[in-house]
């Protein structure tokens, strides 16, 4: 017999032993859950407080556990805790009760205002999770209409510069600040959000169409600086641009200072989202008789007389929006989003804590903070008060995973205090 032909043999014999075996030789059956496995239920009604406008929603968390034994480090067995999928189950096994009355789906509204609180608990056969109460509050009246013209001074590389890559480099086009424009009212206005504290500024930003002395802008809301080395302190071939040299420079040119009570001045910077483009925070407020001063931080909103107290020839730092520029080139499916950028130039503050700030506070009680130190990465996040939620306010790290698409009621109303008090933010007319 040939050695050809004897391979043929041999691997044909193996296909046939193969074929022959049972399956119960090498079958493997993935665990499947069942209601009875089900030990412990955790659950979170996703927020303390809910607005009763039949709009705003709760979204529930819901986890299951269920116990298995494991070995420690000298080998003896313990019982554990393990998570299972309870989606796995069959249809409607998980039941969700609002004050005793079984809850149709995993989200929760209302318009009934009249109950005041309501206790919610998840259970899944005989087993029970904690209870979740929550506040019902009175629906938004919606303040007075409000226009801002916006302008975007749009930082360009000069082609002659040293560090200008003409394959890498994508100037930001006109079109790219609509997108931005849209995007920021929609976010302002609660158009994309079903938040259970969801707020309406019922704000219209609009890029602005012309120029100070009235000229028609080619494209609404652009006014593209051209920069170059010459702008840096340190104009060594390999050194970098600084936040600084572009402050330095914004603040001693007039064409980059549109009138800061009819404009908002928006400085696109060639930064990426992880460095610091300014904290234009109002610094300043009037405080009437019949007003209450608007806490925060220091500087933030330092109570003041007369205009003679705001600092001189700090246009950027008092006036000025900065953005960082890889924001208009997100990638992927994701939107421009650049709503925090005019959250914290209004006054309202990040979400989040870390371990060196646990007793921080955003002056809102109806936002959920988190502590972005344990929380790097993931939608769900924990509160300061132990209960699990989305994560998808507008305030919420840039560089951690967020929806971003919601500002409550509270910080609205924050937001609204700071343009009327604040004399450094009244680029704004009533409609």
């Amino acid at each position: 017999m040939s050695l050809k032909m004897k391979n043929i043999v041999i691997w044909t014999a193996l296909l046939i032993y193969v074929i022959g075996c049972k399956k119960a030789e090498f079958g493997y059956n993935m665990y499947q859950p069942t209601i009875e496995d089900v030990d412990s239920l955790s659950f979170s009604a996703g927020s303390n407080s809910l607005i009763a406008d039949d709009k705003a929603t709760l979204q529930f968390v819901v986890e299951a556990f269920r116990r298995t034994q494991t070995r420690n480090g000298v080998g003896e067995l313990k019982d554990t805790m393990v998570s299972m999928d309870y989606t796995l189950l069959p249809t409607e096994s998980v039941k969700v009760y609002a004050n005793g009355q079984l809850v149709e789906g995993m989200t929760f509204k209302t318009n009934d205002l009249s109950v005041g609180q309501i206790k919610f608990e998840a259970q899944i056969g005989d087993i029970k999770s904690n209870s979740h109460t929550v506040t019902l509050r009175p629906k938004q009246v919606l303040p007075a209409k409000k226009t801002v013209d916006v302008i975007f001074h749009v930082l360009e590389l000069e082609p002659t510069d040293l560090t200008y890559d003409p394959l890498t480099y994508q100037p930001i086009q006109p079109a790219l600040l609509s997108k931005a424009i849209v995007r920021l009212n929609q976010v302002f206005n609660g158009d994309v959000s079903n938040d259970p504290n969801r707020g309406n500024m019922n704000i219209e930003f609009r890029l602005a169409t012309k120029n100070p002395a009235g000229a028609v802008l080619a494209s609404p809301g652009y006014n593209k600086v051209v920069y170059n080395y010459t702008w840096k302190a340190n104009q060594a071939p390999t050194s970098i641009y600084q936040l600084a040299d572009f402050t330095k420079r914004i603040n001693i040119t007039k064409a980059m200072q549109w009138d800061s009570t009819k404009y908002v001045n928006i400085y696109i910077l060639p930064f990426g989202a992880g460095n610091t483009v300014g904290d234009n925070t109002p610094k300043y407020q009037f405080v009437g008789a019949e007003q209450t001063a608007i806490p925060g931080p220091a500087p933030m909103l330092k109570v003041i007389q007369n205009t003679s107290e705001i600092s001189k020839n700090t246009f950027y730092e008092t006036y000025g929006v900065g953005v960082n520029r890889n924001v208009f080139f997100p990638g992927g499916d994701r939107g421009i989003d650049i709503a925090v950028y005019f959250g914290r130039y209004y006054g309202v503050m990040s979400t989040r804590f870390t371990n060196a700030t646990l007793n921080y506070t955003d002056y809102c009680d109806d936002t959920r903070k988190f502590n972005s130190d344990k929380q790097v990465a993931g939608l769900l996040k924990v509160s300061k008060e132990g209960f699990k939620f989305l994560s998808n306010n507008a305030m919420d790290d840039i560089r951690n995973e967020s929806l971003r698409n919601t500002f409550t009621l509270d910080q609205v109303n924050r937001m609204q205090a700071v343009m009327a008090q604040s004399p450094v933010r009244k680029a704004w007319s009533l409609q």
